[in-house]
């Protein structure tokens, strides 16, 4: 009867007792837990830890070792503080970053500091735009020996036989006249086409050796065509020392590629 009794109210407390919780606990061997595990304090854990499936942590997740991850971690922002300081992070995928090595394709103009080295060669086809792509053509406009006779006329002709524009025109001597009116005139297409230059001829004289000439304000008499020409031409007056050497250079940068 007694036992009876017994083993009645010991039921009863354990099926009206709430479960508790132990304020500090201790395991020798594995845990495992099939349902969700909550820790409402800190969990402190002394040996390696296995986590096979997704884990959350609310709060804050402090490693003191070294934290090794198998697979690239997401990131919700793209910054994050280390020290105090804010590391940005940024896609150095193969688009947004210059390759040393390989084809691509860059967006944009890119400015050098310095000249860039091309050591396998520059194919025109492949220059667009500025002066890289201009070219430069001299002619002599007096004897290869010796000097320019007085009252004399030498004419030469420079054709680059592209379609384009002249962006620059350079002349002098090596030994510049002394008296006399000695001029150097620059023309399109013929010796009586209209002129490159400001004026219809520049003064050939020791202020002016290896000077750049004015070019003219009018736009369309810098304008070639492939088959046009530049005429050149050197008028000797009568000189007290005879000129030598005379030569104009003009610049000229294609628009037919």
């Amino acid at each position: 009867m007694h036992k009876r009794l017994l083993n009645a109210l010991l039921v009863a407390l354990l099926v009206a007792t709430p479960a508790f919780a132990l304020p500090q606990s201790k395991l020798k061997n594995n845990l495992k837990v099939t349902g969700n595990l909550t820790v409402d304090g800190t969990s402190t854990h002394t040996g390696a830890t296995t986590q096979t499936g997704n884990m959350t942590v609310g709060g804050t997740l402090g490693v003191t070792g070294v934290a090794t991850f198998t697979a690239k971690p997401v990131l919700s922002t793209a910054s994050i503080s280390v020290n105090g300081d804010t590391v940005t992070f940024q896609d150095l995928g193969d688009a947004n970053v210059v390759q040393t090595a390989g084809t691509q394709t860059i967006g944009g103009t890119k400015t050098f500091s310095t000249a860039p080295v091309i050591t396998g060669g520059l194919p025109a086809a492949q220059i667009q735009t500025g002066s890289a792509k201009r070219q430069t053509q001299t002619v002599r406009l007096s004897p290869e020996t010796g000097a320019a006779a007085d009252a004399t006329v030498y004419r030469g002709i420079i054709a680059f036989r592209r379609a384009g524009t002249v962006t620059g025109i350079s002349y002098g001597a090596a030994v510049v006249p002394t008296t006399g009116t000695n001029v150097i005139a620059v023309e399109k297409n013929s010796f009586s086409g209209n002129t490159m230059l400001n004026a219809a001829s520049v003064t050939l004289n020791s202020a002016t050796i290896g000077q750049s000439a004015t070019l003219t304000a009018t736009g369309a008499d810098l304008a070639l065509t492939a088959d046009q020409v530049i005429t050149c031409e050197y008028n000797a007056g009568t000189q007290n020392t005879d000129a030598e050497q005379v030569y104009v250079s003009v610049e000229f940068e294609p628009t037919d590629f």
